[in-house]
């Protein structure tokens, strides 16, 4: 039997070893290999935990527990144009979730200096957040 090479780049792709992800109930950022994040991601990581009491003080204000890091910095492959996804629990019993979501936003952009943050309740979304998503989160 003749095999090309396209026939052994295939087989090569369906032996290749599962991806192996840091569980985000246990591992924080900082565990993550530093040699495997980009320099964006970590310029954007510093920015992060340079202002980190700061940030706990806002999110106790606004009721918001648990945050994690979503998205390309969460995993690590954040490039120039790269935002911030922040999720965090809010009990709606503390007052209207969509304000104070929204309050949390605007204070977390002021307190980084960036406008591309973006802050939301994990009760928010219309849509399930996505399971691949949630495997990615890291907490802060």
């Amino acid at each position: 039997m003749i095999r090309s090479f396209a026939d052994r780049d295939t087989e090569r792709v369906w032996r290749r070893e599962p991806v192996k992800r840091l569980d985000p109930r246990i591992h924080k950022p900082e565990d993550m290999p530093k040699s495997t994040m980009t320099p964006e991601t970590l310029a954007l990581r510093a920015l992060l935990d340079a202002r980190r009491a700061e940030f706990q003080v806002l999110l106790d204000r606004y009721g918001a527990t648990n945050p994690k890091l979503l998205g390309s910095v969460a995993r690590g492959t954040a490039h120039s144009d790269s935002d911030i996804d922040i999720l965090v629990e809010m009990d709606p019993a503390d007052g209207n979730l969509l304000m104070r979501a929204s309050g949390l936003m605007e204070e977390v952009r002021a307190l980084f200096g960036r406008d591309d943050i973006d802050v939301f309740p994990i009760q928010l979304p219309k849509r399930r957040i996505s399971a691949s998503a949630l495997a990615d989160a890291v907490a802060l």
